[in-house]
């Protein structure tokens, strides 16, 4: 396409994520894998190749490890800039930045060996909104298919003292 017409995508992503827990002058960290499955809309912002990009993700964040299972359902709702250069007839350059809100409907740890699971939100304090920064680069190609990479961070704390950050890889169509 042109660069003045609006695209959607369709996307995979696996988000290697940590759990990061800051506290007193001491901080852990705490490894997630994470799968999301996406949709977004770009429409075009003037003459010029930049997009403003938005639309939403289901994401299922997960760990079994140190006698535990954590699992976090969510919904990612990101709005990003997007700008999208050709360097080819083929492959297209495109940088990315914004801000997105997380709304959290699932989260619970299971220790092994326990009739009941703990709830993030019931039996603990954590939040059910996250609103944060991410950013990255995807390489279009054909306007077909694309693959991207990027880095995300909660602004807003889960639990006190507690955030999440991690990477978006990214495998996506474009229509």
């Amino acid at each position: 396409g042109s660069a003045q017409e609006s695209f959607q995508t369709f996307y995979l992503q696996y988000n290697p994520s940590s759990q990061k827990i800051s506290y007193d002058g001491h901080s852990s960290s705490t490894s997630f894998h994470g799968l999301s499955l996406g949709y977004s809309y770009a429409t075009p912002l003037g003459g010029i190749p930049l997009y403003l990009e938005f639309g939403g993700a289901a994401q299922w964040f997960f760990k079994s490890k140190d006698g535990a299972k954590a699992n976090l359902v969510s919904v990612k709702i990101p709005v990003n800039l997007l700008y999208s250069f050709a360097v080819s007839d083929v492959v297209k350059i495109q940088p990315y930045a914004g801000v997105y809100g997380r709304v959290n409907i699932v989260g619970k740890t299971k220790e092994d060996g326990a009739d009941k699971s703990w709830d993030w939100f019931s039996d603990g304090d954590a939040k059910r909104f996250q609103l944060g920064l991410n950013g990255g680069v995807r390489v279009s190609f054909n306007d077909y298919v694309f693959l991207g990479a990027g880095y995300y961070y909660d602004l807003m704390k889960i639990q006190e003292h507690t955030h999440f950050e991690g990477f978006d890889l990214t495998l996506g169509l474009v229509f």
